[in-house]
């Protein structure tokens, strides 16, 4: 059956009928022949399918096997190396179609891909292969759906591979800068994912120790602006209260070591005054390097010595980029490629140091505090099977000891923009009064048009720039 494309990045797939022009998330029951395996609980974009029925209500289930007209599906893009600007054309442009069978890419018959019929997988059992030319200027991908729904764990973590790879490819291959980010932001809004993927097209990454996302114009950074100072319950007359006797004995016995520690966090004792909060925006400019609102003109500038340098001195790299509202970065936008926020645990003890007989002193380390911005040139630098944020070639930089950044998003709730968290849910914005419980419309960016997200419920997270209309 002959494939008809669009002009833009989605096709009207005609090898299946009745495509759902909306995002809706579907229960898929896999299954190895006839027997089920597993169920995975899927979001699918518009025009999407996997089979070809229309689905009314959240609760259909769509069984999946080897045997579905939607198992294998394609993207392909071309001219990646014409700079940020073309190639983000190219990538809005770009060809998608899906097959019940692998396609015959041999040169002599498919003349609508021009790539060299080479496989290279993309991670292990992922089902996912990627086709270059010989300029490797054009990519095609190349997914067996049931290949990837096959294991859950390979399902639920398959983006990592695929910011991996494209990471990778950009910087072995000179394609224009930090488009890989795009691209992979592209492949997993159409490739069918967990239904709580959504920020992972930002290469979020969340466990008991740790997280990271990946920082862009549609992601901003809430920063808190704090002022280390004295309490006025501090008095020097509380010092007075320990003998010197009993601290400078030489043979101290159990209660003179508590009344040292004690002597000391009296002497360390601080507070940390909050005084506001500054935001932080970030966009590309044409050439794809990572530009600061409001310094607008210091960002434009090509001379690197107009943005502060900054540097701690730390061995690892750490930076300070400021403690106060004035909180311009420095020239790491100009020289490196991709800004992610860190933050970890432990906390830092509040309003003191850590007792003195503890050899690191983790509440005057920049490089300890809890978030941090990490910026570097290769995704494979910080992420190799795990977070790494020491790896080699990784700068640290934070804006104080204790400055925590947060997260944040723009979403419009009837045309008014607010600012809401990352990892915000429907079911939030509800307890917050800021939507009714009921007779509401989400709607979401699909190739350049906003498009309704059916069967969304308290559950469902929303993605930067969704829109919420209610009467």
């Amino acid at each position: 059956m002959k494939i008809k494309y669009l002009p833009f990045l989605f096709i009207a797939m005609s090898i299946v009928s009745c495509s759902q022009n909306f995002y809706r998330t579907t229960n898929v029951q896999i299954k190895s022949g006839s027997a089920p395996t597993h169920n995975e609980r899927v979001m699918l974009a518009p025009k999407i399918k996997l089979d070809n029925r229309f689905l009314s209500t959240a609760k259909e289930t769509v069984d999946f096997d080897g045997s579905s007209k939607c198992r294998y599906q394609y993207l392909y893009i071309e001219q990646l190396k014409s700079g940020y600007q073309v190639a983000l054309k190219n990538i809005a442009g770009a060809k998608f179609k899906c097959a019940g069978a692998a396609l015959n890419l041999d040169a002599s018959k498919q003349s609508d891909y021009k790539v060299i019929n080479t496989p290279h997988q993309l991670g292990q059992n992922t089902g996912i292969k990627y086709y270059l030319n010989d300029s490797a200027t054009h990519i095609l991908f190349e997914t067996d759906i049931y290949q990837l729904m096959q294991t859950h764990a390979v399902f639920d973590n398959y983006y990592l591979d695929v910011f991996k790879v494209l990471s990778d490819l950009e910087n072995t291959k000179s394609w224009a800068t930090s488009i890989s980010l795009e691209i992979a932001k592209l492949y997993l809004t159409v490739t069918p994912s967990p239904d709580d993927f959504i920020l992972r097209k930002y290469m979020e990454i969340i466990n008991k120790k740790e997280s990271f996302v990946m920082v862009d114009s549609k992601i901003h950074l809430l920063v808190d602006n704090a002022e280390k100072t004295r309490p006025k319950i501090y008095n020097n007359q509380n010092e007075t209260t320990i003998k010197d006797t009993e601290v400078k004995s030489k043979q101290k016995t159990p209660d003179a070591i508590r009344k040292e520690d004690s002597l000391s966090k009296i002497q360390n004792f601080w507070s940390y005054n909050l005084y506001g909060q500054t935001m932080v925006k970030l966009y590309r400019d044409n050439d794809g390097n990572i530009m600061q609102i409001p310094f607008y003109q210091f960002s434009l500038t090509t001379d690197l010595g107009t943005q502060p340098e900054n540097l701690v001195g730390d061995s690892s790299g750490t930076t300070l980029q400021a403690s106060s509202g004035d909180i311009q970065l420095g020239n790491l936008t100009r020289t490196e490629t991709f800004i992610g926020l860190y933050q970890r645990t432990p906390f830092k003890a509040n309003n003191e140091f850590e007792p003195i007989h503890v050899k690191h002193d983790i509440a005057n380390d920049f490089a300890a505090n809890n978030s941090q911005l990490l910026f570097f040139r290769d995704i494979n630098n910080i992420y190799t099977d795990t977070l790494n944020s020491r790896a080699k070639n990784t700068i640290h930089s934070v804006f104080g000891m204790r400055n925590l950044i947060t997260p944040v998003m723009s979403i419009f709730i009837n045309n008014d923009q607010k600012t809401v968290l990352l990892n915000s849910t429907i079911g939030l914005l509800k307890d917050q009064g800021l939507i009714p419980t009921r007779k509401f419309k989400l709607c979401r960016i699909f190739n350049g048009e906003y498009k309704k997200v059916a069967f969304a419920d308290d559950n469902t997270l929303l993605e930067p720039t969704d829109k919420i209309i209610f009467n």
